[in-house]
């Protein structure tokens, strides 16, 4: 089916780059690389996926922004458009995004908890307990999972210039705000220079000669996933562009902007982290809580913190719902407030086991030697997000003829447009290569 014509477009270049920045500026931007830093041993890991960010995620990033930008449609029907073999692969990012919004909301769910409980001031019971707390409470995780997942249903639910890019401008300026005042005052801190060190200074240890394949996997989905790769977000959102956006200077744009806010927000937390003497290897959610307990003014902190991770939260889980709405939207022929309704309770129906799998839902872990919460992260992490991923590298550097590519990629009288060839080389004879030892790697190492 063809779509184009009753698809909306940004209402500006701004509402574009801050609602597609916002998708890109993630929980894994701001919490996740910090967490695998820190099981990977630092700098060397850092090293990597900002090499990978952008030796293979800006150039993706272009070629899925292309993707959507060619085709003007829903995710199912770009593949089917640009190459009629690979449409079920559109089916596949459409669950891509179910199970990823299902265990995100989750973790996003626990964020609200924290502010919450920063706004109401009462960071110091904030212990090392509380995640457990959390994670326990199956009405309180429950709670959390579906306040946040109703909260992203009522913005997706308004359209794209008075949900998304409405909410983008809100959020994305204040998650920066947020961003410098955590930042700042990180840098004061008495751990400040020893989180340089062991952020910025690459060390090879024994453990990364046993690890290393695993360190390089690890750094290459990281670098997919907190780019927003792989699961249609940047196609669905490229086929809002007006023709004459910029693909080469948006990818730069974003790829910049992402890389910025994981290296600062990396900084800030092991600089909070080395202040007060806490290991590296627990969850950020247990030891976050502590320092904010243990500071002057933690409070404050605290509040800055977990706003800073709530609204890096929702700009990224709009655009995961959105993937999905659209097409409910455009291939049933329903209304954007049904289309919405329906995916909130698919998600309903995968989140909820997946917020209970330490309480209701054990016995799938006791059964399989994985939780259901873990068991979703997988799927997407090592299947969904590098075949879909794959699969964008091999329909735009292989199958779509080179006029037609840069007909979208060019604009008249551009200086970028002297990038099309590296760009087109990078994806054909790097890319693709590197993700297919990605898939070779999930095949091998189960």
């Amino acid at each position: 089916m063809n779509h184009q014509s009753s698809l909306q477009k940004w209402s500006s270049h701004v509402s574009m780059l801050v609602s597609i920045a916002g998708a890109a500026v993630g929980i894994g931007s701001l919490w996740q690389l910090a967490f695998m830093v820190g099981q990977f041993g630092g700098g060397f890991f850092l090293l990597s996926y900002v090499v990978l960010s952008i030796v293979l995620g800006i150039p993706l990033f272009a070629a899925e922004f292309l993707l959507g930008k060619r085709g003007r449609s829903n995710i199912v029907s770009l593949f089917q458009s640009a190459a009629p073999q690979y449409g079920w692969i559109g089916n596949m990012s459409l669950l891509s995004c179910i199970f990823s919004l299902s265990y995100y909301s989750v973790v996003a769910g626990w964020g609200l908890h924290f502010f919450l409980r920063s706004c109401f001031f009462s960071v110091s019971k904030a212990t090392p307990n509380a995640l457990m707390y959390l994670q326990s409470s199956s009405s309180m995780s429950v709670m959390g999972f579906l306040l946040f997942l109703w909260i992203t249903a009522a913005i997706v639910q308004k359209g794209v210039h008075k949900g998304i890019e409405r909410c983008s401008k809100f959020c994305f300026p204040l998650l920066f705000l947020f961003l410098i005042i955590l930042f700042l005052y990180a840098l004061a801190s008495p751990g400040a220079k020893e989180a340089a060190y062991f952020l910025f200074w690459p060390r090879w240890t024994p453990e990364l000669t046993h690890n290393s394949s695993v360190v390089f996997v690890t750094a290459l989905g990281l670098a997919l996933f907190t780019l927003s790769l792989g699961q249609g977000q940047i196609a669905t959102y490229g086929s809002y562009a007006e023709k004459e956006v910029n693909v080469p200077r948006l990818s730069f744009l974003i790829g910049a902007i992402n890389l910025f806010v994981a290296l600062i927000s990396g900084f800030s937390i092991y600089a909070l982290l080395f202040s007060h003497h806490l290991p590296l290897s627990d969850s950020l959610f247990v030891l976050l809580p502590q320092v904010f307990a243990e500071t002057p003014g933690g409070m404050f902190y605290s509040l800055v913190f977990f706003a800073l991770f709530s609204f890096a939260a929702i700009t990224s889980s709009i655009s995961m719902m959105e993937v999905v709405v659209l097409y409910g939207e455009k291939y049933f022929r329903i209304t954007r407030v049904r289309s919405t309704l329906i995916v909130v309770l698919i998600v309903m129906t995968v989140g909820i086991p997946c917020s209970l799998s330490d309480t209701l839902f054990v016995s799938w872990k006791n059964l399989y030697g994985i939780s259901i919460f873990d068991t979703l992260v997988a799927l997407v992490a090592r299947w969904t997000l590098p075949l879909v991923s794959l699969a964008v590298s091999i329909i735009v550097g292989w199958w779509i003829p080179q006029t037609d590519l840069y007909k979208h990629f060019s604009l008249p009288g551009s200086r970028w447009n002297c990038l099309f060839k590296p760009w087109r080389f990078l994806i054909r004879y790097v890319v693709t290569p590197i993700i297919i030892c990605l898939v070779a790697h999930s095949i091998v190492i189960p």
